[in-house]
């Protein structure tokens, strides 16, 4: 049986000796842990840690409902750890961070503005690289005039992968909707969307559709 033993091999023991500790491994993902190297601890961590190798990692499902939990729960770190190392998590409030520190910092804010979060996502489609799920968010409003209201609105969520890892996340919903609904004054909501709008127009992307007017 092709197979890692789940903790180092004692000198002098053959491999047959440990077949009932063989985790089961891919050819193809053998290759790649012996062209990098890895440590037999390392290993053990990632046995440990729940991993299988030479089996389907977390599918799409399970990685987007692990993201909504931690994020609702406001475990920052544990979020920040489902991305890469430079990872982006392109919020449609706070903006694009970089990096999972800057993640992780971020999450910390959603407990400045509210509390109660509750994020549910469905209607799933994927493929190996990328995913979209629609989703359903609400939360109780710390703004003052919101007077605790119970803001609700609704996205879609954008799920850029590599391997088990999200290298971007990005969403789009109402922000006006969830403002409008914490009683910030209607010139102020005109004045963030304006904001945005001007953003959106200076990306090299919307040139054309800016030009069309002309």
């Amino acid at each position: 049986m092709l197979g890692l033993s789940r903790g180092r091999r004692r000198a002098g023991v053959p491999a047959r000796d440990h077949d009932a500790n063989l985790i089961p491994v891919t050819a193809a993902k053998l290759k790649r842990i012996e062209s990098i190297d890895v440590e037999w601890e390392y290993v053990e961590d990632l046995y440990s840690a729940g991993c299988r190798l030479g089996t389907n990692a977390m599918t799409f499902e399970e990685l987007v409902q692990t993201f909504a939990a931690r994020a609702a729960a406001g475990d920052a770190n544990a979020l920040a750890a489902l991305f890469t190392e430079d990872g982006v998590y392109d919020d449609y409030f706070f903006g694009p961070q970089t990096g999972r520190a800057a993640i992780a910092k971020m999450l910390g804010h959603f407990s400045d503005g509210g509390a109660n979060f509750r994020w549910e996502f469905f209607d799933l489609v994927a493929n190996d690289r990328l995913g979209y799920a629609s989703y359903r968010f609400s939360y109780d409003s710390k703004f003052p005039a919101a007077n605790g209201a119970r803001v609700v609105f609704d996205g879609i969520g954008r799920f850029e992968r590599a391997g088990d890892l999200l290298v971007r996340y990005s969403e789009v919903f109402d922000r006006g909707m969830a403002l409008a609904q914490q009683a910030y004054d209607p010139a102020r909501i005109a004045k963030i969307a304006n904001r945005y709008a001007a953003a959106l127009k200076s990306r090299p992307e919307w040139a054309a559709h800016v030009a069309a007017s002309s």
